[in-house]
Parts: structure tokens; C-alpha cells; sequence
């Protein structure tokens, strides 16, 4: 198994020269009343966060899943922020980007974050590889049932539910269309909220489309690991295997401004 690689850009961590690390000249950090729901966006040159926790934010700046995150107080995944940081850099057109909360954001800015919850947060992290659940993709008994790509002119794979929007969803589905072996795997890693590798040796895109129930749903729809094999002729193994983890060592609440 892989191990999963964080982003830390500090000095400490990559073995370069120390430098001043990237910051925003201006920023407000208040405590959020949560009437605008979690969101964060990028601008280019302002970075604007709605009800957000620090374990948010963490794993926005670093580049880890939430599961990644380990150690603080409580607090870091339960109370919410809401943030404006400014600087005099236009960063709209550098293409170095990274995934921030689901969007692209550029990683130059994530850079910035970094060094203003170590700023207002005295926030204080490591890196630390550990044995940990881990799973392996492989071919199941019968063989892959993927389906070859109807359109080869985008690639995507999306995920929604049936049922009215105000009411407990019927079922879940996850679509894939025109993906590669790599990219399920990355899907199912943030299904799983584990490391996926992909183990199948398949190669080429391909379509596939599942539909799955939980103890939240209202169907009869199988759990997600059955479809998934149902669909896709793909199963997951368990096993134990190098995973990366952020140990957050120190973080205090910021005074708000």
C-alpha cells in the first residue's frame, strides 16, 4: 500500500532553506452564527470561509481528509468560524491548485491559511505515518462489469439521491462515466474515508452506475459495498497498510476581530 502523502509546505517539513512562509496582509476571524451554511471560496486575491471548524480548515490548508486530522481539543471540530483574509497578490492565474473543500483553489493561498491558523490559531501540527485500516481495489469472483464509455468528450463521476428534496432520501447512486481505475479509487477513498489503491491491473475509462441504501434512506436498496460489487464486478478489501495522519500537537480559539 501507498502511503498517503500530506501537503506541508513549511520549511520544517520539506527540508528547505527557512524562508518567510506566504501570508495574507489582512484578516478577520468571528465566530460564526451559522446561518449560511459551510462554504469556502477563493478569489483571486481573497479567500472568504463560512461556518467552518479549524478541522476544516486544516485539512483545506494541508490537503488531508478529515479523517486524516488527529489529536487537539474537541473544540477544533465542533465550533465555527467565519473568515476574510486579503492579499495584494493576484493568484486567479496560477495554475498550481489543489482540491480546498471541494473546489480548486490555488495552492499558494492554501499556503497562506497555513500560516494564519498558526498565527491566530497557534496552531502547531506534524506529519505521522501509522499502521492503519487501509483498502485494497480488486477484481471480484466473475469478473468486471464495467461498461465501455458511452462519450469519451468528459469524464466525471457524480453522486446524488431519489426522493424529494424535503423529505428522507428513497436511495443513493454514484454515476461514473468515461473513468479510469485511479479516479474510482479516489471516489471510493472519500466514500470509505480511507486509502483506496487500485489493485484490478484494468486499464482504460470506463462507465459504471450503482445505487445503494443506509440506515438514512427509505428504500430497499442493498448497502453500498454490496452494489458497488453488484455493478461493478469491484470489491474492496480490508487490510492494514502505511497511512499519514496530521496530529494537530496545539490549537487555541482565535480572539474574534
Amino acid at each position: 500500500m501507498r502511503v498517503v502523502r500530506i501537503f506541508l509546505a513549511s520549511a520544517l517539513a520539506s527540508g528547505a532553506p527557512c524562508q518567510t512562509p506566504p501570508a495574507f496582509e489582512v484578516a478577520s476571524i468571528r465566530p460564526s452564527d451559522g446561518h449560511l451554511g459551510i462554504d469556502m471560496k477563493t478569489y483571486p486575491n481573497r479567500l472568504s470561509a463560512t461556518d467552518v471548524s479549524l478541522s476544516q480548515l486544516i485539512g483545506a490548508a494541508y490537503g488531508v481528509d478529515r479523517w486524516q486530522i488527529a489529536g487537539g481539543p474537541a473544540w477544533i471540530a465542533s465550533d465555527r468560524f467565519d473568515i476574510e483574509a486579503k492579499t495584494t497578490e493576484d493568484l486567479d492565474s496560477d495554475p498550481d491548485r489543489v482540491v480546498a473543500l471541494g473546489r480548486p483553489a490555488p495552492r499558494k493561498m492554501m499556503l497562506m491559511l497555513q500560516t494564519l491558523l498558526a498565527d491566530r490559531f497557534s496552531l502547531k501540527v506534524h506529519p505521522e505515518t501509522r499502521q492503519d485500516n487501509v483498502f485494497a481495489l480488486v477484481i471480484a469472483k466473475g469478473g468486471p462489469k464495467l461498461q465501455a464509455p458511452k462519450d469519451t468528450t468528459e469524464s466525471h463521476i457524480r453522486n446524488g439521491r431519489t426522493g424529494s428534496p424535503q423529505e428522507r432520501a428513497i436511495t443513493y447512486w454514484m454515476e461514473g462515466a468515461n473513468v479510469s481505475l485511479d479516479q474510482i479509487a479516489r471516489e471510493l477513498k472519500g466514500h470509505m474515508g480511507r486509502p483506496v489503491e487500485d489493485q484490478t491491473g484494468l486499464k482504460g475509462n470506463y462507465d459504471f452506475r450503482l445505487e445503494y441504501g443506509d440506515d438514512s434512506t427509505t428504500g430497499n436498496a442493498p448497502e453500498f459495498l454490496t452494489a458497488f460489487q453488484d455493478a461493478t464486478g469491484l470489491r474492496l478489501n480490508a487490510a492494514k497498510g502505511p497511512v499519514e495522519f496530521l496530529i494537530v500537537d496545539h490549537a487555541d480559539k482565535p480572539s474574534a476581530n
